[in-house]
C-alpha cells in the first residue's frame, strides 16, 4: 500500500477549515474560545498531562496516532495557559487536518510517534506543522471577533493611552496585549493574525 502523503493546504482553505470547525463547535464566537472544553465534548479525546515531555522529546504536545488522546507537557498543562491553549487547538488542527495521514501511521508511544516524525520529509513536516499553526491562530483568533475586539481595544487605547496614537511601535505594543488578554492567548499568536489584515 502506498505511503500517506501530507496534503497540502492554502491558506485559505485553513480559513475555511477553521470557519468550519467553528461553525460547528463555536458558532457563538463567544471569546476566548472554549478549546479546552471542545476537545473534550466534542470531540471525545482524553488531554493527559505528561510530566517531562517538552524536555525528553522536545515538543509540548503530541496527538496519538489513534486519534484518541492528546499529550501535553505537564509544566505547560499547570503553569503556561496560553501556551496550553495554543497546544490544544494545534493539536486538534492535525486531527481535523491530517486524520488519514496519522491513521496510515497509527503510532502507538512517543518513541514511535518521534520515530515516524523523524521520518517524514523536511518539507512535508513543515506543511504538516504550518497547517496545524495556522489552524490553531485562525480558531482561537476567529476574523469577526478579531475585528470586533480591535475596534474595542482601539477605544481602550484612545482613552487611557493616546499618546500611543502617535507613535506606531507603542501603538501596536498596546493593540497586542489588549488582544492577547482578550483572546486568552500569546501576543505572538495576535501578532501573527492581525499581520494577515491589512488595515492594522
Amino acid at each position: 500500500m502506498a505511503e500517506q502523503q501530507i496534503p497540502f493546504y492554502s491558506h485559505q482553505d485553513l480559513c475555511r477549515a477553521a470557519e468550519a470547525f467553528l461553525r460547528k463547535h463555536h458558532a457563538s464566537l463567544d471569546v476566548p474560545v472554549p478549546i479546552e472544553e471542545i476537545i473534550d465534548n466534542h470531540f471525545r479525546l482524553d488531554i493527559i498531562p505528561l510530566p517531562g515531555l517538552q524536555d525528553s522529546y522536545d515538543t509540548v504536545g503530541f496527538t496519538t496516532g489513534d486519534l484518541t488522546a492528546i499529550y501535553v507537557d505537564e509544566f505547560v498543562y499547570k503553569r503556561r495557559p496560553t501556551r496550553y491553549r495554543f497546544t490544544l487547538a494545534h493539536e486538534i488542527g492535525h486531527v481535523v487536518l491530517h486524520a488519514d495521514f496519522y491513521r496510515s501511521r497509527c503510532w502507538h508511544n512517543l518513541a514511535e510517534w518521534k520515530k515516524e516524525i523523524l521520518s517524514i520529509p523536511e518539507d512535508q513536516y513543515r506543511f504538516l506543522e504550518w497547517h496545524a499553526n495556522a489552524f490553531a491562530g485562525l480558531v482561537l483568533v476567529p476574523e469577526a471577533p478579531l475585528a470586533r475586539e480591535i475596534k474595542r481595544c482601539e477605544a481602550i487605547i484612545k482613552r487611557h493611552a493616546p499618546q500611543a496614537l502617535k507613535e506606531p511601535a507603542a501603538y501596536r505594543e498596546f493593540l497586542e496585549a489588549c488582544l492577547a488578554q482578550r483572546f486568552d492567548v500569546s501576543v505572538d499568536v495576535v501578532a501573527r493574525r492581525i499581520n494577515k489584515r491589512p488595515d492594522v
